[in-house]
């Protein structure tokens, strides 16, 4: 697959980009956005996409089930930074522009959908620097509502659920060293 980049206001091609391991036969697609950064998730046909959004708060609105790759893309040079697959994972386009990661909320599915089973909710925070999983939190108590707020300079995030919450610490990448000066 892959992704063209149109000028806003006149529909000028600006660019394309190579998209790797996309479906060839795409069901649904969707965007969120940060100041440098795309991340764009497209799916084939997710089976009993309903009955999976029908388990989630609010019938899963605006966070439909993924199956198939998560790009990271540079918004200046529409470069592929990094790509994970999601399986049968939502992925919703209202993600914290502010913050590091991405967040993802749901209700895992259950494994048999006629047995009624009471399954866990699980908050995953992801990287928006790698695409690596920072944090995979489950719970069957836990319905899928969360705020997640970041200290001034970001080196600290807390995760409010409904009955706890938790405070993680990172680091930031340091900058990059400048290039060297030639006479």
């Amino acid at each position: 697959g892959r992704m063209v980049r149109l000028h806003r206001a006149t529909g000028r091609v600006l660019g394309e980009t190579p998209l790797t391991d996309c479906p060839t036969e795409l069901d649904h697609v969707t965007a969120a956005r940060d100041a440098e950064t795309w991340y764009v998730a497209a799916s084939t046909r997710v089976t009993q996409q309903a009955g999976l959004q029908q388990a989630q708060v609010r019938s899963g609105y605006r966070s439909p089930f993924f199956e198939g790759p998560l790009f990271a893309i540079d918004r200046s040079t529409g470069r592929v930074l990094w790509q994970r697959r999601l399986e049968r994972e939502p992925f919703s386009p209202d993600q914290p522009r502010s913050l590091p990661v991405l967040m993802q909320l749901h209700k895992e599915p259950p494994k048999d959908p006629g047995a009624g089973q009471i399954t866990d909710g699980v908050l995953r925070l992801i990287d928006k620097r790698t695409g690596d999983v920072w944090l995979d939190h489950r719970g069957p108590e836990w319905i899928g509502y969360a705020a997640v707020t970041a200290t001034r300079g970001r080196e600290t995030l807390d995760v409010a659920l409904e009955r706890e919450t938790l405070r993680l610490h990172f680091r930031l990448r340091p900058p990059a060293p400048a290039m060297p000066m030639t006479p």
